[in-house]
């Protein structure tokens, strides 16, 4: 009996064992961009992000990024692309979909992530990559200014090709004003790799509650990742702080008489206004 309960042991931690590599094993979802500036792999995590990864994978099976370029590049920041063809029409997309950017995941350096406008579920088509640790794009709550943006994935391969990438120099392009690369960088094609089991299941539906808008501020560290459009959005400004009333009761002070000018003050104030002010310092730049 002894030997039976430590044969029967024995098998269910094999199982068991075999069971919990099988499960590490499953291999994540790849996604190849070959461009004309060399190819980057990405890693994505469905587990993390399933809507997020669903809806990039559609995209990408549907051969609707070959032939879109990074239109905004920021040296030091991110690139973006997936929604500008090289001509500069932007492409038509699906719904938007939810934002998931409480999961977990932080906007490091490789990261891939979802740009989206000022509303927090607004992502469609448009990705970035991140050059740097852009720790104020993540989740901060679940407010308007305070979703961030959704990463669902990572540079595992090609990271020195993103470089390329955000050292171009940039200008106008188009409709954009700004932040175009002067080189057009272009994806050639796609390749899914691991994507099957991701692309069938479908996403939850899932509900953010958000709260009423914050305003933003009038300034910001570095310029948001907000997907590009023709005309540029119109920004707020932040309501002006209540001024206090001064009170009534206050007591009245009483004025002295203003001494008489004399020639000798007059001399001495044509002196001092002679004198030229100092420039006022620079304000440091964003």
């Amino acid at each position: 009996m002894f030997k039976m309960m430590r044969y029967v042991t024995a098998c269910l931690l094999f199982f068991a064992t075999v069971f919990a590599h099988a499960a590490q094993e499953t291999p994540l979802p790849q996604v190849e961009i070959q461009t004309n500036m060399g190819k980057i792999v990405l890693e994505l995590y469905p587990d993390k992000a399933p809507i997020t990864v669903h809806n990039f994978l559609l995209y990408a099976q549907e051969g609707f990024y070959t032939g879109t370029i990074f239109h905004r590049v920021i040296k030091d920041f991110m690139v973006q692309g997936g929604g500008y063809t090289a001509d500069f029409e932007k492409k038509p997309t699906r719904a938007e979909i939810k934002n998931e950017a409480n999961n977990g995941l932080k906007n490091l350096r490789g990261t891939v992530a979802m740009a989206r406008s000022s509303d927090p579920d607004s992502a469609s088509s448009q990705f970035f990559v991140n050059v740097n640790d852009n720790y104020f794009l993540d989740y901060q709550s679940s407010t308007t200014a305070g979703w961030g943006y959704t990463v669902f994935g990572k540079v595992t391969a090609g990271m020195d090709v993103v470089d390329k990438i955000q050292a171009l120099p940039t200008g106008a392009g188009g409709p954009l004003p700004k932040n175009v690369p002067e080189q057009a960088v272009t994806i050639e094609g796609i390749k899914l790799k691991n994507a099957e089991a991701a692309l069938a299941a479908p996403p939850p539906v899932t509900e953010n509650k958000t709260t009423a808008p914050l305003t933003p501020p009038k300034t910001e560290t570095k310029m948001p990742v907000a997907e590009t459009n023709t005309a540029p959005a119109a920004t707020s400004k932040t309501p002006e702080k209540p001024v206090e009333q001064a009170s009534t009761d206050a007591p009245k002070v009483e004025s002295k008489p203003k001494p008489a000018v004399t020639p000798e003050m007059l001399s001495k104030a044509t002196k001092a206004t002679d004198a030229p002010s100092k420039p006022d310092k620079p304000e440091p730049n964003p």
